[in-house]
């Protein structure tokens, strides 16, 4: 990693952890080491991360995933969203993973990331007026990450997030999945739920993730192992996504809040009022910690 992409970060250090966050890139933790043991997949340089901003770190995704045709309906209103992956006709993980957060507060083991969002007009990437405040701190067990949004519009919007979590690829992982989302020719649940497959019930038991590794899952629990590190989520967290392993260099791990394309499913995203917050928190550990759900 270059000195350019550390200068424009903020540097976080705590009981032999390690941390490089990018608020002006979307807040994204582009950087975790353990002892020298690097966590995450990291870009060596900002020109990297912006040419592939979803594979780098833990880029914010808000919608995650895809949206059809980037268009919902909320209240009886339609809203679009550009189409950024034209292949599949669909809008690809939001606009907030290059988004210009401000540095609301900082130590030498936390800092606070935050963004306003209008509803429209300049600066806008999503249709709707919202704060959003990302905060990374680090102890001697790890990292903890916590998103919280507030509604500051006068009428309701629907929320739904995900996290891109970009591992370097472990020698095995486990993950708690609960059924998987069947999906079409363009990646979009049919709103089907199917039983694991064989290979699927492995990844929840534990394996390598040297063959291929892909799909949408409900949630069966909050922690996943990766190698001798864990990642705790909140249970608001209630979708994992896999993605990656065989030759590729990284294992996705993505908690979400609903289901791929959930802002047109029924249920498939949270209403947040007017003055209403919500909060999510994921882990990254060296311990096993709360529930054991590997």
């Amino acid at each position: 990693m270059n000195r350019a992409l550390e200068g424009a970060g903020i540097c976080l250090r705590a009981g032999g952890w390690q941390a490089l966050v990018l608020p002006g890139f979307g807040a994204n933790l582009i950087r975790l080491s353990r002892e020298g043991q690097e966590l995450l997949r990291a870009p060596e340089s900002l020109s990297q991360l912006q040419a592939d901003p979803f594979l780098y770190g833990s880029p914010l995704l808000l919608p995650p995933n895809r949206t059809r045709d980037g268009a919902f309906t909320f209240d009886g209103q339609e809203y679009r969203l550009p189409i950024s992956e034209p292949r599949t006709h669909c809008q690809l993980h939001g606009q907030l993973a290059s988004a210009p957060f401000t540095l609301a507060c900082q130590s030498a083991v936390h800092c606070v990331s935050r963004l306003m969002n209008p509803a429209g007009g300049p600066g806008s990437r999503f249709p709707f007026a919202f704060l959003l405040e990302i905060e990374h701190r680090l102890d001697a067990s790890g990292l903890s990450q916590s998103t919280c949004i507030t509604n500051t519009g006068a009428r309701d919007m629907p929320l739904l997030l995900g996290f891109h979590l970009t591992f370097t690829k472990p020698e095995s992982f486990a993950v708690p999945l609960g059924r998987r989302w069947e999906r079409d020719a363009r990646f979009l649940p049919t709103g089907r739920l199917l039983p694991l497959s064989e290979r699927e019930a492995a990844w929840k038991r534990g394996a390598s993730p040297d063959v291929p590794v892909s799909g949408y899952f409900t949630a069966a629990g909050h922690t996943a192992r990766l190698g001798r590190f864990y990642l705790h989520t909140s249970d608001n967290y209630t979708q994992w996504v896999l993605f990656g392993g065989g030759e590729q260099d990284f294992l996705c791990i993505e908690p979400q809040s609903g289901p791929v394309n959930g802002l047109n499913l029924p249920g498939g995203a949270a209403r947040l009022r007017p003055g209403e917050a919500m909060r999510f928190c994921w882990r990254i550990t060296d311990k096993l910690e709360g529930t054991h759900d590997v």
